[in-house]
This record gives structure tokens, C-alpha cells and sequence, in this order.
């Protein structure tokens, strides 16, 4: 049982050393996206397009005619905000992560022997994403503007994300850059919640006695099995939250509210709708999240020698 297990594995007290998680947790987000990329552009297209007017039959076909349309580095189309961004997000996500963790050993009175329950790394991952949602949301709305802007370089209305935040800011206010804020912090607090309580059990599991890490083959395969089950329990909300920030944002319309988005999309299109691009999806988490954790826990080893 779980109590049991708690007395095998040792687990460090914090000692001051948080600007390490934070680190690491920045270099992680880089590589995350530089993995990524390609296929985000692929899933939102497909989450954003609906069945009156959809561009593409799948994630191959979407593929297909983007590199065919706009080249390869349409794939790339929004990247500059997500990379820098998720540097920054992804040192609050770990280092909020490791921070929920140390409070609880606190408040459990855990001796340094012994490890948290899983239930505990769940609960601290919640509240990662909880923290993450503030700053993702943005963030993402930025991108998706970017990435559903079909068609070469003189037919874009938005030029960087910096130029999508000057126009909605100027049209619409601050507070539209947070559309789709409430699907976004459902994601994160759920996403998050999986993410860590399954990398933290295959983590475990996987982890030779004697050793305080398993390989980094099982590392690959840990962080992949996290991100699925990450997009697994959240993906709905994702796909509501793609399809209220690829709506057309510009001054005169409405901008599109969390109930209503979902209520409209399953009348007109049913359960089918809260799937679109769920394997281009998982095609994706499964590189980001393994590079994710193979970065982290790399750059972990080199900060704690």
C-alpha cells in the first residue's frame, strides 16, 4: 500500500534551493515546445474549424496541405510567444509543483525517509495549474490567433503575437486577452492533477533500489504516458477553449463566453465535436512531455550535483 511504500524511497526536505526548480522547469518549457510545435498547430486547426466549414479531414490532411499551402514553417506559425512563454510558465508550473510539495510534507510530518502520498502529488499539481492558468491563458490566446491565420505571409492580419495583444487590447480591452480563461483554468487544474500523480507513480515504479531516478529511457516513457493521461482528462475543455480563442475577435463581434461556446457546439455538432484532433493531440504530448521530463530531471542533476 501506499504507506508502505512511503518508507522506501527518500525524499529530500527543501533546502533553499527553489531557483533550481524554477530553472529547470524553464529550460524543460523550451524544450517542451521545440518538440511540440508542429503538432499544436495541427490540433488547433482542427479544434477550431467546425463541421460546416472544415478545411481538413484529419490530422494527415491538415499536415499535408499546410506544408503544401504555407511551407514548412507554417507548422511554426505562433511559435514566438509559446517558447518564450512556456520557459516562464513551465518554471512557475515546477516550482509552484515542488513548493505544494515541500507545504505538505510539512504539514503531514513527514520524516525525510519517507515520500509523499500520491494523493498529495495530485492535489499539488492541481494547484500548479491552478497558478499556470493566470499565465497560459494569454498566452495560448496569442498563439492560436497566430496559428488559424491561413495562407501566406500578405494575407495575415496579425504579424507576431505582440501585434494580436496590441489589437485586441486596443479593440476590445485588456480583459480580452484572457477569452477563454475559464475552459483554460479547468484544463490546467485536472491536466496537471494527472499529469504529476502518473509521472510520480511510473516514476516509483520505475526507479532501480538504490537509485534516486529511474533511466531515462523510463524517464521518456514515464513523461509520455503522463501527457496522454494530461490530454485525456481535460481535452473537452481544451477544445472549448481553442474554439472561443480562434474566434474572430476583431471590434463589433461578441466575444464568445465558456456555457454558451459549449452549448453550441453540442447542439450543432454533438459529442464529436469535444474530440476533434484528440490524436494529433496525443501525437504531440508524448514527445513534449517526455522532453519535458528528460530536461527537467537532466537539468536537476546538473543544478543538485
Amino acid at each position: 500500500t501506499e504507506s508502505k511504500e512511503m518508507s522506501k524511497e527518500k525524499s529530500k526536505p527543501a533546502d533553499g534551493g527553489g531557483w533550481r526548480d524554477f530553472t529547470a522547469g524553464a529550460v524543460a518549457g523550451v524544450a517542451q515546445v521545440a518538440a511540440s510545435h508542429p503538432l499544436d498547430t495541427v490540433k488547433t486547426r482542427l479544434q477550431s474549424q467546425t463541421a460546416n466549414n472544415a478545411r481538413y479531414t484529419g490530422g494527415i490532411d491538415c499536415l499535408k496541405k499546410t506544408i503544401a499551402q504555407e511551407g514548412f514553417l507554417g507548422l511554426y506559425k505562433g511559435m514566438g510567444a509559446p517558447i518564450v512563454a512556456n520557459a516562464f510558465i513551465n518554471s512557475i508550473v515546477f516550482g509552484v509543483y515542488e513548493r505544494a510539495k515541500d507545504i505538505r510534507r510539512k504539514n503531514l510530518n513527514l520524516q525525510e525517509d519517507q515520500i509523499l502520498p500520491l494523493r498529495d502529488v495530485a492535489i499539488a499539481g492541481a494547484g500548479a495549474g491552478l497558478i499556470c492558468s493566470a499565465f497560459s491563458s494569454p498566452t495560448e490566446l496569442l498563439k492560436t490567433q497566430l496559428q488559424v491565420q491561413y495562407g501566406t505571409a500578405g494575407e495575415k492580419a496579425f504579424h507576431g503575437p505582440l501585434d494580436v495583444a496590441r489589437h485586441l487590447i486596443r479593440d476590445r480591452g485588456l480583459l480580452s486577452v484572457y477569452t477563454g480563461y475559464t475552459p483554460t483554468l479547468i484544463r490546467e487544474i485536472f491536466g496537471y492533477g494527472w499529469f504529476y500523480f502518473t509521472y510520480e507513480y511510473l516514476r516509483r515504479s520505475l526507479t532501480p533500489p538504490g537509485q534516486d531516478r529511474p533511466s531515462i529511457v523510463a524517464m521518456l516513457g514515464s513523461g509520455a504516458v503522463s501527457g496522454i493521461m494530461y490530454w485525456t482528462g481535460s481535452y473537452p475543455f481544451d477544445v472549448i477553449k481553442s474554439r472561443m480563442q480562434s474566434h474572430d475577435l476583431s471590434h463589433g463581434n461578441q466575444i464568445p463566453k465558456f456555457l454558451n461556446t459549449a452549448r453550441e457546439m453540442w447542439h450543432k455538432e454533438g459529442a464529436r465535436a469535444f474530440t476533434r484532433g484528440y490524436l494529433p493531440c496525443i501525437s504531440r504530448s508524448i514527445p513534449a512531455a517526455s522532453a519535458t521530463f528528460v530536461t527537467y530531471e537532466f537539468m536537476k542533476s546538473i543544478l543538485n550535483p
